[in-house]
């Protein structure tokens, strides 16, 4: 609320009340921070994973707080493990599913011609909900890149946008609405809105598997098994980012028409 009313000496008095906006600030930094500290810790984990430090998925603590970070895929199928090896002609007792991943030109088949998960990334179990988790050994694996990088980037997107509303609604509370500083922090949030929406972009137009040259051979219950991948273009955030800088051009206006009137004052 813009104005409270306080009783004084038996009348009323009406005063600046920034009492939301300075919680409201303060909690945007807050979560700014918290996505800071995501962004940073998916970082880490992704840097020591391609560099074959350690394995995904990777938990780690120290003291009080903790890390955990895996990949996977989007599919359709059956809620069942995924097996390491088997052979094609013989899988009917079998109790986990026959999806094997290709990367590249590395094949799937062993020199004895079963079928075998060895690529960068190995499927571990397909979850409710279609997720299959996977597995990485360490060392360089486009997918983890891609999948890492892009929750770094977005995270960061989120930080900066965070920490703009905190400016814009810490100034709001002392009074300082439609100053150029508050235009051009309105602007940034909205320009941050449409950087996210192409990142989305990136995701949806790259975000498959086969996309980054990968592939999959399957048999048994495991042939219903399909990564879908995202269907269309999300256009949300290219929407609220044009209303936000459509906003700014309003703040924009509003120190020009309040400049105006304290020049005639």
């Amino acid at each position: 609320m813009w104005l409270s009313v306080k009783a004084a000496r038996g009348r009323e008095e009406v005063v600046p009340s920034g009492r939301s906006f300075r919680w409201g600030s303060r909690l945007a930094l807050l979560a700014s921070a918290v996505c800071v500290l995501m962004a940073l810790s998916s970082a880490t984990s992704g840097a020591l994973v391609l560099g074959g430090k350690v394995t995904l998925p990777f938990e780690g603590s120290r003291g009080p707080l903790s890390a955990t970070q895996r990949i996977s895929w989007e599919v359709a199928g059956p809620t069942q493990p995924v097996c390491e090896a088997g052979d094609a002609g013989s899988w009917q007792d079998d109790e986990c599913l026959h999806f094997y991943v290709r990367s590249g030109d590395q094949g799937v088949t062993a020199d004895d011609g079963t079928y075998v998960n060895r690529a960068d990334v190995r499927p571990v179990a397909v979850h409710w909900g279609g997720e299959m988790e996977l597995a990485s050994g360490g060392g360089w694996s486009p997918w983890v890149a891609f999948t890492l990088g892009v929750q770094v980037a977005g995270l960061a997107l989120a930080s900066a946008f965070l920490f703009l509303l905190h400016r814009v609604l810490s100034a709001a509370a002392s009074g300082d609405v439609f100053s150029p500083r508050a235009v051009a922090r309105v602007r940034g949030m909205g320009w941050l809105l449409i950087a996210g929406g192409v990142l989305g972009f990136l995701e949806w137009a790259l975000g498959t598997p086969s996309k980054l040259d990968y592939g999959s051979s399957q048999f048994g219950p495991a042939a219903d098994l399909s990564a879908p991948g995202p269907q269309s273009i999300d256009l949300t955030l290219f929407a609220v980012g044009a209303l936000v800088l459509l906003l700014a051009q309003v703040f924009r206006h509003g120190h020009e028409v309040e400049s105006e009137r304290r020049m005639t004052i």
